[in-house]
């Protein structure tokens, strides 16, 4: 209840300022300052009945019930990459998808701590993916 009363407010609060805006505009129209106003007047009082009267949007989550969302993979080549994987990886896991992300890190024979990380990592996130490789140039 109290969020659909936020809403309301805000959408109140809109349509308050759009309609003072107008109401300025027609003032200068009125002292004849030029006449594109008036189409810019006209345009504003449109706009501020349309969202008068305009119901205010669903909330996000009854969205994602409603629609297909697919499966979304992400690989991240990594090779020497030992400075930002962590953040990286975390930042990746911290992102705001309904459905579980698949992420595989691939490393390719990096010769810095970046093994040893990604070890780290998957203790740390279970359903993160690892594959190590050799370089291959």
């Amino acid at each position: 209840m109290k969020h659909n009363l936020q809403k309301r407010d805000r959408r109140l609060k809109s349509t308050l300022v759009v309609l003072l805006v107008w109401g300025i505009v027609s003032l200068l129209q009125w002292l004849q300052i030029q006449w594109p106003i008036l189409g810019l007047t006209f345009v504003l009082g449109v706009q501020a009945i349309r969202m008068f009267l305009t119901k205010p949007f669903s909330d996000a989550k009854n969205l994602r019930e409603n629609i297909y969302l697919p499966q979304v993979s992400i690989l991240v080549p990594a090779k020497n990459e030992s400075a930002v994987l962590p953040n990286l990886v975390c930042s990746l896991f911290a992102l705001d998808y309904p459905v579980p992300l698949d992420i595989w890190v691939v490393d390719d024979g990096s010769t810095d701590a970046t093994p040893q990380i990604l070890q780290q990592l998957k203790t740390q996130f279970p359903s993160l993916q690892v594959h190590q490789r050799s370089s291959k140039g």
